[in-house]
């Protein structure tokens, strides 16, 4: 309580941070380019195996639905595992670390910006002690080439850790990555909260028992959502448009997320937490 009785406004104790169009993005040209340059990294992957290429835009197809069923079901499926399903795909020995290597340098390449105002936002809940963590599905890079991007956006040194899908074994919607995530901050995951441009975010949050809040500042640029939950929006998940002033904004959203959370009934058990 306030000095004349009323409630101080509370805040987390911590944060779980989606990345790809919540805190950074690409233009849709940008993205064009960084789609090419990953298909180029494939098909120069497939040819050193002596694949033909005609069979490329076919192999294509194919990985990006196991892409999407394997995100659909919470898995990770990082690169090593990715070329030895192309090998017993196509009979033919797809090089791990070439493909690696090209897919890094791709993604190295690409032009990629952090949303606006988000470091100055992520100082000011530092500043507040309010740690946070950095959640990310990774499926097109190796965990290394997703951290020196994060270093080279500035990021990686303001996180207190980052969950990479690859790395650690399980992809949002699991709600595991976010659990490990408050594993690493020693955060309750009632006094937390998630921050997430997709459905898959909100379920993974709420499967966790996190208060979650929908990220839409950036939803100009972001491609479809390729992972739906339905039903979730009607529970009134806070919506938040712009990392200009978080932090002033920051109790009313956790209370609004709060109770959208508790509005959830069809919660199912939740998950034990990673040892």
């Amino acid at each position: 309580m306030g000095k004349n009785g009323e409630r101080v406004p509370e805040v987390p104790a911590g944060l779980t941070i989606d990345l790809w169009y919540t805190l950074i993005y690409q233009t849709p040209g940008d993205r064009r380019k960084y789609e090419q340059a990953r298909r180029d990294a494939w098909a120069q992957a497939l040819r050193e195996a002596g694949v033909h290429p005609d069979r490329l835009h076919s192999f294509m197809v194919r990985h990006a639905e196991k892409v999407r069923r394997i995100e659909e079901q919470g898995r990770a499926w990082p690169l090593d595992r990715q070329a030895e399903w192309a090998s017993r795909l196509l009979r033919r020995t797809v090089d791990t670390t070439s493909l690696r290597n090209a897919l890094d340098d791709a993604l190295a390449g690409a032009s990629i910006r952090l949303a606006a105002g988000a470091l100055e936002a992520l100082d000011e809940v530092i500043e507040a002690e309010i740690p946070f963590v950095v959640v990310s599905n990774v499926i097109h890079e190796s965990p290394d080439a997703t951290r020196s991007l994060l270093e080279r956006l500035e990021l990686s040194s303001r996180a207190s850790a980052c969950i990479l899908s690859s790395e650690f074994g399980h992809s949002k919607p699991s709600p595991l990555p976010i659990l490990e995530g408050l594993w690493a901050l020693g955060c309750l995951p009632v006094r937390a909260m998630h921050i997430g441009d997709l459905p898959s975010d909100r379920g993974a949050a709420w499967d966790a028992r996190v208060a979650a809040v929908r990220f839409t500042g950036l939803k100009r640029w972001a491609p479809l959502p390729r992972v739906h939950r339905p039903n979730e929006d009607r529970w009134g998940v806070p919506e938040m448009g712009r990392w200009a002033g978080f932090r002033g904004r920051l109790p009313d959203l956790f209370a609004r997320a709060r109770d959208a959370l508790a509005a959830h009934r069809s919660l199912p058990s939740a998950p034990p937490w990673p040892t």
